[in-house]
């Protein structure tokens, strides 16, 4: 959690003219978010090819984060005030799930 106890969700849903500039833009985000101090991959069950989880923690504030890439679209969750336990992982994997089939429906 943050000083002020909040916890929040962030999903992010952004589809591209062609799946080429969908997978530059994926590409970028990653290296981008393993720039970021704290990085640290976690490794969940089922992700795909195209997707990543990692956690980063700044001060008192830890972040959790999705990012998959599915032909033009790129999906995006990060929790924040969440710690990266086995729980909380399971349930982004399952919340990812879930928004990546939504988001492949035109």
């Amino acid at each position: 959690m943050n000083r002020s106890g909040s916890k929040k969700v962030t999903i992010t849903v952004d589809r591209y003219v062609s799946s080429s500039d969908a997978s530059s833009a994926y590409e970028e985000a990653v290296q981008r978010s393993k720039a970021v101090p704290g990085f640290t991959p976690i490794s969940a069950p089922n992700l795909g090819q195209n997707a990543f989880m990692a956690t980063v923690t700044r001060g008192e504030g830890t972040h959790v984060g999705f990012g998959a890439l599915q032909g033009e679209v790129i999906v995006a969750i990060t929790l924040a005030g969440y710690h990266p336990t086995p729980g909380t992982i399971v349930k982004l994997s399952s919340l990812a799930r879930e928004e990546e089939a939504a988001a492949k429906v035109p």
